[in-house]
């Protein structure tokens, strides 16, 4: 048992140091240099390797994991980009690990960092907003990006928070929270990234959950599901098609009607003047 305590806490660890990597590398705010980022990559691929090690693989599932690790490492070195080889091992070693206790520690680290951001943010907004990089939509609004690198990248990690929050309290009672909670965020999301795509996402997340919590037979929820994932990736896949067949690599009169359909935002940033 402590034997696999051991184990699983090297994935966790493993997790909490990528989350860590991955605001340092977007934040405006945090910066690292780039050695100790290299060295923070390489310590997460030890322990990695050290908890598949330690696992007890058949020989044929090592037959099959081994030319997989070595393919995503050397893609990782040749092209200087490591994220291949590091997603490589998270899915492999994540056997026996308990999902719930990733998705809490995800959950933690984003409302902890995002806090930390949010607060500076506003703190040096009000003080020197010529240290903010700004986003504007076409209206000349402001998009926040908090100090994240972008508003679409701010919206990303709530909406992943925010999946992770229903998983974990999915069987609670108390379903009205998690549309509460829905909707403030899709006020949030409207009033400060000015993300559209982000609030239909979030959106589009509460109807599904309201399926799901609908008293009908598990087999016709599944069934709807299933239609509903098919059409949509079929749909998806028509569209993309259409748009590089018609594009030319450039930004066409169909990604601009798109663009308009789903944000209707520019491409503008720069700083307050």
């Amino acid at each position: 048992m402590l034997k696999n305590i051991k184990k699983t806490n090297l994935y966790y660890i493993s997790v909490i140091l990528l989350a860590i990597k991955i605001y340092y590398s977007t934040s405006q705010i945090f910066q690292i240099p780039n050695i100790l980022s290299k060295i923070i990559t390489l310590v997460i691929i030890i322990l990695l390797l050290t908890k598949i090690y330690l696992e007890r693989y058949t020989l044929k599932q090592w037959k099959y994991m081994i030319p997989i690790i070595l393919i995503a490492g050397y893609t990782s070195i040749r092209i200087n980009e490591y994220n291949i080889i590091l997603t490589t091992l998270m899915i492999i070693a994540i056997k026996d690990v308990d999902f719930k206790k990733i998705l809490k520690i995800i959950v933690c680290t984003n409302v902890f960092m995002l806090s930390i951001h949010i607060v500076i943010y506003l703190i040096y907004l009000y003080t020197n907003p010529d240290f903010i990089m700004f986003y504007y939509a076409k209206d000349g609004t402001v998009r926040h990006s908090f100090m994240l690198g972008h508003p679409n990248y701010v919206s990303l990690i709530i909406i992943s928070t925010y999946l992770a929050y229903l998983y974990l309290i999915y069987d609670d009672k108390r379903d009205i929270m998690k549309y509460i909670v829905g909707i403030l965020l899709m006020v949030l999301l409207g009033i400060t990234t000015r993300s559209r795509t982000s609030m239909l996402i979030v959106g589009l997340i509460m109807v599904l959950f309201f399926i799901s919590k609908i008293n009908i037979k598990v087999e016709l929820k599944n069934k709807i599901f299933q239609k509903a994932g098919k059409f949509a990736f079929i749909a998806f896949s028509i569209l993309i098609f259409c748009t590089l067949c018609l594009g030319s690599g450039e930004y066409t009169i169909i990604d601009k009607k798109i663009d308009n359909i789903i944000s209707r935002k520019d491409l503008v940033y720069g700083k307050r003047t």
